[in-house]
């Protein structure tokens, strides 16, 4: 019994990346009590207050674009991302499992989620003799199923956010009424 929980850079199981890169660097100074969010032309990310009176940048930017922004000191790349992943001969967790889209905020949220719900189909399978691929049948089946809206969501900003005048048009009618609606 194997389950890949071994992140988006995982070596067992293959997955299908894109052309984006993440970007991550603290900044000295506070954002205070709220995240700040940016789209722009490259991509999107934000910044958020962490500990010590820095603030933690984390952008998505199309490869590209890496060039102009991998420069900034302390800075950390991470990339190809890759949402979805193949077929696969193992349970695969978190972002081993395919990224959720950081744009809904739900990546820790995913890893343990899906990480339950391996253990459940893996305990549940043991408890009455079920063979490998049928818990692993069982995992995927309901990983998929509880996770398809906010990998749908993903895919669809994503592609808004290919289209600057559609993206544009969209965010200037109170975006948040529509994503607290969707995140809820």
């Amino acid at each position: 019994m194997i389950v890949d929980a071994a992140g988006k850079l995982s070596r067992f199981t293959e997955r299908r990346a894109v052309d984006q890169f993440g970007i991550q660097f603290y900044e000295q100074g506070a954002c205070g009590n709220v995240l700040d969010f940016w789209f722009f032309r490259d991509g999107y990310g934000g910044a958020v207050t962490v500990e010590g009176g820095q603030s933690n940048a984390c952008f998505l930017v199309s490869k590209d674009a890496l060039p102009r922004y991998r420069n900034k000191p302390g800075c950390r790349v991470t990339g190809p991302v890759a949402y979805d992943r193949r077929e696969s001969e193992f349970l695969a967790i978190g972002d081993a499992a395919g990224m959720i889209d950081p744009f809904c905020g739900e990546g820790m949220r995913h890893a343990l989620d899906t990480g339950r719900l391996a253990a459940q189909a893996v305990a549940e399978g043991f408890a009455i003799g079920r063979s490998y691929d049928a818990m692993r049948a069982r995992y995927e089946s309901e990983r998929a199923e509880r996770w398809k809206g906010k990998r749908r969501l993903g895919a669809i900003m994503r592609s808004v956010l290919k289209h600057p005048r559609v993206a544009a048009a969209g965010f200037g009618w109170r975006p948040e009424a529509v994503l607290r609606h969707l995140w809820a």
